[in-house]
Parts: structure tokens; sequence; C-alpha cells
């Protein structure tokens, strides 16, 4: 998928849709974080104990995991005759915005939280 492609997509969001539509993309994006969150420690827990990521790392592999492009391209695909089509698209479009604004800004301090990374380099 080409830059083109990703900006052509971003004009089949509607602002007033995704403002009106505001409460099912906000279900819909903590459903999709709680799931990666039990997907992501449960795969963890049944790796062997040498194996397994720290609880550190696995909560930023779990809060670093931002929704996007496929996501956007699969809601697109569907038929334009599909029942709720719109709203599909209209979620899924309210998931990925919210995702990158959401965990996209908060994943610095994260890493700093959990002392994964410290503050960045001063330029010299």
């Amino acid at each position: 998928m080409s830059n083109n492609d990703f900006l052509l997509i971003g004009f089949q969001a509607r602002v007033p849709s995704l403002i009106a539509g505001w409460r099912p993309i906000v279900i819909a994006y903590l459903v999709v974080t709680l799931s990666r969150t039990v997907v992501t420690y449960g795969l963890n827990a049944v790796h062997p104990k040498d194996e397994r990521l720290s609880k550190e790392w696995t909560a930023v592999l779990t809060w670093s995991g931002l929704r996007g492009s496929l996501a956007m391209v699969l809601a697109l695909s569907l038929p334009p005759a599909m029942p709720q089509r719109d709203l599909v698209v209209t979620i899924t479009i309210g998931v990925v915005v919210l995702s990158i604004l959401v965990q996209g800004l908060t994943v610095r301090p994260l890493l700093r939280w959990l002392r994964i990374a410290g503050p960045p380099a001063a330029d010299v």
C-alpha cells in the first residue's frame, strides 16, 4: 500500500460520523485493546519460562500494538450494498485514529515509567 492509497483511505473518514459514533468507537477500542492484552499475556504465559518476555516488555508489546491500514482496507473492501457497512468503516477508522493518538502518544512515557528507556539524549 502506497502513501497515496493511505491518503485516499483517509477521505473515507467523515468527521461528523466519527463524532456521532464516538460511543461504539470507544467500546470497540476498549474491546480491541483488552483482547490484545489477554492474548499477549496469555501467549507469553504458555511459553517455557526461559523464553518468556518480562512483564515490562509484555506491557510494551501490548500497548504499542497500533492498528492501521490493514483493518481499514478490510473494512473498505466490504461490498457497498452490505448492511451497516458505513458503521463498520466509521468504527474501524475511529479505532485506528484513537489507537494512534492514545497509544502512539503514550508509548514513550510508558517506556520511561517501566524504566526501559530514559529521557532522550541531549543534542550536542
